[in-house]
């Protein structure tokens, strides 16, 4: 029976080719255009390298403090993680980096080249699993005695250095001469945590005043212990800061969160992870019904050029439920063969924006997961604007259909 169905889509679609292009065309472009955002949203929130503990990472990105007349909301201070938060119970690694990528320039052969350099301890290299394709990471020693050692993306080191190899280069910093140790694979600038074009030790800072500093320049990143209860590794957080508090005379109430990655990236915009996905989720639906409108009206109109063999198969006994099931099988085969257009649409529009440069290092391509996201978001749009035109049908009386579909 489904391949009398299908057989009968075919003829049905291949005998009015002009309906069937239009379809094909509303079809295509709303599905690429929800695929590229279905990728796009992959690559920025799903789990990837070099955060592949995104669920056993917990971030600390901004403080509140509450003075008698003053409130402060910035970025953690490194005595504030330092001092107050670290061996919390239930995390394994602590590490601290600064809170965005310092923009530097370097010179090389008297060409100018913009860099974006981020300061981490030796333990960003446990929590983050980065691909070293050569060389390897500075060390706690490395940082704790200051030592000017990098870590460089493969992109920098060919934009720096060339074909020569980048390990054990020097690299000139805002006054300083860095040594390259290790090269790693570069990372998307929406991984906004990790990313960066190298990373050099926190101890290599020309001076030490950051040690003593509650506030500013710095985020926390915790690694918590496979299976660790984060809700009594967030009550210990908690208790650290009112230590805080009781020890610094110049603030009542220091208060922060520990966010998951998505919760820290979804911040960026003010809204919380739950309001985000949720206003993704709608603009994508919204996004799928006002198309399917307009595939309603086009698939209306061929059914009721259709109305006379309605009548007739009605008159010899075809049920409803049967002449439903075909128009919806219709609609769907037309609505894969557009489904296959925009995914052959989807990975050129990827690769062009992956070329262009717009968002450094992006890497976009498909995979099993976005296929099968794609795959019912297809499958989504096809019985949606199949549903209605087929209840219509369903609905003709077979004397009114042979009329042309009057009722």
């Amino acid at each position: 029976m489904l391949w009398n169905y299908l057989k009968m889509a075919v003829k049905v679609l291949r005998r009015r080719k002009f309906f069937t292009l239009v379809s094909l065309f509303a079809i295509a472009s709303t599905l690429v255009t929800l695929m590229v955002a279905v990728s796009f949203l992959d690559h920025v929130l799903g789990t990837r390298a070099p955060e592949v503990n995104g669920d056993r990472t917990l971030i600390l990105s901004r403080v509140e403090f509450v003075g008698p007349k003053s409130l402060y909301r910035t970025g953690p201070g490194f005595a504030l993680l330092d001092r107050f938060l670290r061996e919390l119970p239930g995390v394994e690694t602590l590490s601290i980096a600064s809170e965005s990528p310092a923009r530097v320039v370097s010179y090389m052969g008297g060409t100018k080249v913009k860099l974006q350099m981020r300061r981490t301890d030796a333990e960003f290299w446990k929590v983050f699993h980065f691909d070293f394709v050569d060389g390897g990471p500075y060390s706690r020693e490395d940082d704790l005695e200051g030592k000017a050692v990098a870590v460089v993306s493969r992109s920098t080191a060919e934009k720096v250095f060339g074909e020569t190899a980048a390990v054990g280069q020097t690299l000139r910093i805002d006054g300083q001469t860095f040594q390259v140790i290790g090269v790693v694979s570069d990372v998307p600038a929406y991984r906004y945590v990790p990313f960066g074009d190298f990373w050099v030790p926190i101890g290599s800072a020309k001076t030490d005043n950051y040690r003593r500093k509650l506030a500013g320049g710095f985020m926390g990143l915790f690694l918590t212990e496979p299976g660790a209860d984060v809700s009594q590794i967030r009550s210990a957080f908690r208790d650290r800061l009112d230590a805080v508090a009781s020890d610094e005379p110049a603030w009542e109430l220091v208060q922060a969160t520990l966010d998951n990655r998505i919760d820290s990236l979804t911040q960026q915009f003010g809204l919380s992870s739950t309001v985000f996905l949720g206003l993704v989720a709608l603009l994508m639906v919204l996004f799928m019904v006002l198309p399917a409108v307009n595939l309603v009206n086009l698939n209306l109109s061929r059914i009721l050029e259709r109305c006379a063999e309605i009548g007739v198969r009605k008159a010899f006994g075809a049920d409803s439920f049967n002449l439903s099931i075909q128009f919806v099988i219709e609609n769907l085969v037309v609505t894969f063969l557009g489904g296959g257009i925009a995914m052959l649409g989807s990975v050129l529009i990827l690769e062009v924006i992956e070329q262009s440069g717009f968002i450094p290092y992006a890497t976009f391509e498909m995979n099993m997961r976005i296929f099968f996201v794609s795959l019912v978001i297809t499958l989504f749009f096809g019985i949606l604007s199949a549903a209605y035109p087929a209840w219509r049908m369903s609905r003709l009386n077979p004397a009114d259909a042979l009329r042309g579909g009057q009722r």
